[in-house]
């Protein structure tokens, strides 16, 4: 049976922040610059029984079936609102080693998830007023299948990403536009 990995690619926003070279949506900079230490990869298929994979833009290894489903989304790893800054992915496109062993890669918009604790952080009993908080948002991410005729291979691809200004939540407005050419080195089970 397939399965559904969703690939989390986890950006440290500050480190963008601090990059002066300044791209657009059709001219975003990067690409093999300075981006390698800032960057870290964590996945999960829908399988329990499955472990987290974790690495960075070169070192990430998937181990995946044929007809397998992957699906890219970003996430920072310094969220702090105090930050006044976030990231978003805003395009994707294939690189080597792609068409051989990944269908070209849709756009599907999914809900993202987020759930916390507002009130009574440890506390020694469950508080009783409302204590925790949640939230959905749409987003638009990537999704590939992993072809029938697919090989152990290492595929490059390239993520476009935005910084965000979030200082006024009720107008975010973009700041800068990167780009990143990460690796996933898949392996067939």
């Amino acid at each position: 049976m397939s399965k559904i990995w969703t690939i989390n690619v986890q950006v440290n926003t500050l480190y963008f922040k601090q990059q002066t070279a300044v791209g657009t949506w059709e001219q975003p900079v990067g690409g093999n610059m300075y981006w390698r230490n800032n960057v870290r990869m964590a996945a999960v298929s829908d399988n329990p029984a499955d472990a987290i994979s974790i690495g960075d833009g070169d070192s990430f290894s998937l181990q995946v079936g044929k007809d397998d489903t992957i699906k890219w989304i970003v996430s920072e790893v310094n969220p702090i609102y105090t930050n006044y800054r976030s990231m978003s992915m805003y395009g994707f496109d294939t690189g080597s080693n792609w068409n051989d062993n990944l269908t070209p890669p849709n756009t599907i918009i999914t809900e993202l998830e987020v759930a916390a604790v507002k009130t009574g952080f440890n506390a020694a009993k469950q508080p009783a007023e409302r204590w925790i908080d949640a939230s959905t948002i749409d987003i638009s991410i990537p999704q590939t299948t992993v072809r029938a005729k697919a090989k152990n291979a290492s595929i490059s691809y390239l993520m476009k990403l935005v910084l965000i200004d979030v200082s006024d939540i009720n107008n975010p407005r973009p700041i800068n536009f990167f780009r990143i050419d990460p690796t996933i080195v898949i392996k067939l089970t």
